[in-house]
């Protein structure tokens, strides 16, 4: 991997930079598919290669899984790793991530519930996008030359 991304600290404010102008452009909407099983809710999205995804916060921790690709994805300390499916991790609550999608990537975000409607899940486990850009510690480092 190149040794600028290896070395490259993402801030929360550089995702909230590069998300404004993610959306500013022409954007994609990844295939979504929901799974429920007892007490569980499973969110798998297919992103195809060449592609940025950038996630919401989220409330609490839950499990990742990724199912199929390659991505570049900003981890908690800021870092950028290479990650390559199959893989499975604990992501913690309360960051924004970023990837780009090198190789189509199918992801699975598994979450606690007790109910199977979406409105109601998102509202428990998402942390409403601008109460996270007004509460969370995001040094809006300017991303030249790097978008």
């Amino acid at each position: 991997m190149n040794e600028l991304v290896e070395d490259l600290k993402v801030s929360q404010g550089m995702i909230f930079q590069m998300q404004d102008v993610l959306l500013a452009g022409e954007t994609i909407e990844p295939i979504t598919e929901h799974f429920f099983a007892e007490g569980v809710y499973g969110r798998l999205m297919k992103v195809p290669a060449g592609n940025w995804v950038v996630g919401a916060a989220h409330k609490t921790e839950h499990i990742s899984i990724l199912l199929k690709g390659k991505a570049s994805i900003t981890m908690d300390d800021g870092s950028v790793k290479y990650l390559e499916a199959p893989m499975m991790t604990v992501v913690p609550a309360g960051k924004k991530k970023m990837a780009y999608v090198l190789e189509e990537m199918w992801f699975v975000n598994i979450h606690p519930t007790d109910t199977k409607d979406l409105d109601i899940i998102e509202s428990r486990v998402i942390i409403p996008e601008t109460e996270f850009r007004l509460t969370c510690d995001a040094p809006l480092t300017v991303l030249e030359g790097v978008i």
